[in-house]
């Protein structure tokens, strides 16, 4: 049976937000300094207004620092926000303890997706993972507030992260799709990447929603509208596009719960959602891998009997006729070849879900096909399906 997003058995024999009001900016240097207090904090901390969310943060925590108030810098964004993205990765990775490093970049984007801007290979390339930027800058929130930011924010930011990194990683098993990433946003995509927020209404229930489900959310939906059209102006066709894309949006979720994991211990609110079931679902998401490479991965890698050569050296794919309603053949039909028929169905969004049935005597071939698409949809499809075994 094929059913998307679940299984594929082998048959056979074997939003714009921050919190610093417009109104505190307007305050005389001294007095705002001297306002800086746990009032400020909470209510920086609550309040939504025009500001980015990073730029809201490190307003806050830099006027404890050393920052002026009354300072206004303007944000680049678009490919220098992307390269700043990267520079606030490797700070992180080399400065965990000291994140006031990274005024001079947080300055100069308007989210995390500005990495979307620069050239997605370069994203494999830096070498820099994202979850540490979104971990890292709610722990030291917390830790220098006192305070943990609105489960909107932490979830905006986590999700931005969580996403890029499922990018990272796909990229990183798929180097024959990163080498053709070398080109930088187009001005109408950078705009997208600006914009992306503006028009969702991103609230605490969408918050909660999308740490149970990422693919359910709105966010989910705009990561994926930029994507894409990242990817069709690197160079993908459209099919190719839209099939990276849904795998990437699809692995997000355990890059969700890996955050949470990190920041448990002083993002309460984060890891209330989940409650005790984190653990177990990362656990299951090991599984799954373990399961994939060990498993269905070695399958086609498998010896002939006592043989020297292995299935994949000798396997053709066996040409296939359709059957009517009580199991005859349709002789007058033209074969066709069985891997194009059954990539054919799951692609096609009104027969993915109908279950592939083969017909055939002892020794055709039907298991030596099983173990070998299953081993293709593994490489080119996985998680949009996963593979079990009955």
């Amino acid at each position: 049976m094929l059913r998307k997003r679940f299984f594929i058995p082998l048959l056979g024999g074997g939003g714009a937000r921050g919190g610093l009001p417009v109104a505190c900016c307007l305050l005389p240097v001294a007095c705002a300094q001297r306002y800086i207090g746990q009032k400020l904090k909470e209510e920086i901390l609550t309040m939504t207004s025009k500001f980015k969310l990073l730029q809201n943060i490190w307003r806050v925590l830099n006027t404890e620092i050393e920052l002026n108030l009354l300072e206004s810098e303007t944000v680049k964004g678009g490919v220098e926000g992307g390269k700043a993205v990267f520079e606030i990765a490797e700070v992180i990775q080399e400065n965990a303890t000291e994140l006031s490093l990274l005024n001079p970049f947080i300055n100069n984007i308007d989210s995390l997706l500005d990495a979307l801007n620069s050239p997605l290979g370069q994203v494999v390339k830096e070498g820099l993972p994202f979850l540490p930027i979104a971990t890292g800058i709610i722990t030291y929130i917390i830790k220098k507030t006192g305070h943990e930011p609105t489960l909107e924010d932490e979830v905006e930011l986590v999700a931005q992260a969580a996403y890029l990194e499922s990018l990272r990683e796909f990229l990183i098993d798929h180097p024959e799709i990163s080498e053709k990433l070398e080109t930088e946003a187009s001005e109408a995509v950078q705009k997208k990447i600006k914009k992306w927020d503006e028009e969702i209404d991103f609230n605490d229930r969408k918050a909660k929603d999308t740490l149970i489900c990422f693919y359910d959310s709105p966010l989910r939906e705009k990561f994926d509208d930029i994507l894409f059209a990242r990817l069709k102006e690197s160079g993908l066709d459209d099919n190719m596009a839209e099939n990276v894309t849904e795998r990437i949006s699809r692995s997000t979720h355990r890059y969700l719960k890996e955050a949470v994991l990190e920041v448990k211990d002083d993002a309460k609110k984060l890891a209330g959602i989940y409650g005790g079931g984190w653990q177990q679902d990362l656990e299951v998401y090991s599984s799954i891998d373990k399961y994939l490479e060990e498993a269905i991965a070695e399958k086609p890698k498998e010896k002939v009997f006592d043989e020297n050569f292995s299935f994949q050296d000798i396997y053709v794919p066996l040409k296939v006729k359709p059957v009517d309603s009580d199991g005859k053949v349709k002789e007058t039909a033209t074969p066709q070849n069985i891997e194009e028929w059954a990539k054919a169905i799951l692609l096609d969004e009104k027969k993915n879900k109908q279950v592939l049935f083969i017909q055939a005597g002892p020794g055709r071939g039907k298991s030596v096909f099983c173990r070998m698409f299953a081993d293709f949809v593994r490489r080119e499809l996985h998680p949009i399906y996963y593979i079990r075994r009955f």
